[in-house]
């Protein structure tokens, strides 16, 4: 093999293990990142897995090795706890005070290193809102949940995310050492014609480009087009994400839109698949097979915040149809969405009671199903629409009752008014 193959095999890290960086906070998730750093070697052998001290030599600089790590890495595991937010605040607060876990963070993304969030102790992913602006691209990735209760099952599915993130880096490397060969070529080609394009051409040879459908009409169009925004959830893919759900921030996040002030801690806001909700056997999708809903409430009154980043006029939002499938029929929690403007004030609101629905025996007459359900909240005249904060209470007679903990939205549209 000749000296430039292998430089280019080198480069590319050809026969290297799978680096991975796990940046953790020791007041947060040490305990965690001891455990799945052992879990990591020992399901994925040759690999290399930084984990801060045990990893830098006496004496080294401790930025300066962190960096060189993360440049090296093909992925990087960055473990949130339910304390994680709060020490960053706490920490940017203090000038003095070193956030290592921030520093490693933002160096894996200005590196474009892949970054997977690995929530912990039932912690869920920062809104973009809540985040530093150096920070606020983690709030757009895909997340991994790992509970101690089904700590081996969640790990084998991290490992297999890692795998395919080391591919895609690996991929990565290799295209980009390609390139600069193709780019050398391509920069003398482009001069050459260039040059033969600039001694051939005259004023006399441009071609007068008309619009087929006209200027104006095509620009009113798009305008109008721009004041309504379908949020369609209905292509994520949730079918192959552990559990069938994903965070939904990042998502939402395409279309301006925020999650914050989830409550009780520990709930998430998700995009869940139906077949995860009851085996698929309680809702009939019209629109989506996936929902917009919030786990993890522990059967007690919910709630979480929408908000948005210009006001709008209205927000619509579509309930799915339900159909009960067993004997104890399907119930849904009450629920409640309130709009909110600027300052804070309620604009609108709707809601349900507590709904339940039992089968019907085969010579009954009346519908099979509660049908899908539209509503929607406005602003009036002279406000807008911030926020939409939705509420649900699963409770029957202040204890837990209802099959869904919280509201399940199948479809948000967006309508801003005309500038």
């Amino acid at each position: 093999m000749g000296s430039l193959g292998r430089s280019l095999l080198n480069l590319v890290g050809a026969g290297r293990g799978i680096r991975v960086f796990i940046s953790y906070r020791r007041d947060d998730t040490s305990g965690h990142a001891g455990r799945l750093h052992a879990d990591i070697e020992r399901e994925l052998p040759g690999s290399k897995v930084f984990v801060d001290i045990r990893d830098i030599t006496p004496g080294e600089n401790f930025a300066d090795a962190i960096r060189t790590a993360i440049a090296s890495c093909d992925v990087l595991l960055a473990l949130i706890g339910r304390e994680w937010l709060h020490i960053l605040r706490q920490d940017g607060a203090e000038p003095e005070q070193e956030d290592w876990a921030r520093l490693e963070i933002k160096a894996a993304i200005e590196q474009k290193i892949p970054i997977v969030p690995v929530l912990v102790d039932r912690a869920s992913l920062p809104g973009i809102r809540e985040l530093p602006e150096d920070l606020g691209e983690l709030a757009k990735r895909q997340d991994i949940e790992i509970s101690d209760g089904r700590w081996d099952y969640d790990v084998a599915q991290l490992i297999g995310v890692i795998r395919r993130r080391a591919r895609e880096s690996s991929s990565g490397r290799k295209r980009r050492r390609y390139r600069l060969a193709a780019i050398a070529g391509l920069a003398v080609l482009v001069a050459f014609v260039a040059a033969l394009t600039f001694l051939r051409w005259r004023p006399a040879d441009r071609p007068i480009v008309a619009g087929v459908t006209g200027g104006k009409p095509e620009a009113h169009a798009a305008a109008d087009a721009a004041q309504q925004a379908i949020v369609d959830y209905s292509q994520v893919d949730t079918i192959n994400a552990p559990h069938r759900f994903v965070t939904a921030a990042p998502y939402l996040f395409k279309f301006g839109i925020d999650v914050v002030k989830q409550t009780p801690p520990g709930s998430q806001v998700v995009l869940i698949n139906n077949v995860a909700l009851y085996d698929g056997r309680a809702i009939h999708p019209t629109l989506s097979q996936n929902f917009l809903t919030q786990l993890f409430t522990e059967n007690v009154p919910a709630s979480f915040t929408l908000k948005f980043s210009e006001p709008l006029d209205s927000v619509e939002f579509v309930l799915p149809a339900l159909y009960p499938a067993t004997e104890s029929g399907v119930s849904f929690p009450a629920w409640s969405a309130h709009a909110l403007g600027l300052a804070g004030q309620e604009l609108s609101s709707q809601g349900e009671v507590l709904r339940r629905f039992l089968p019907r025996p085969p010579d009954a007459k009346g519908p099979r199903e509660v049908p899908a359900r539209h509503y929607a909240v406005r602003a009036p005249a002279f406000d807008g629409i911030a926020e939409v904060r939705f509420d649900s209470d699963p409770r029957l007679n202040g204890k837990p009752f209802a099959g869904f903990s919280a509201i399940v939205i199948e479809q948000l549209t967006l309508t801003r008014r005309p500038r």
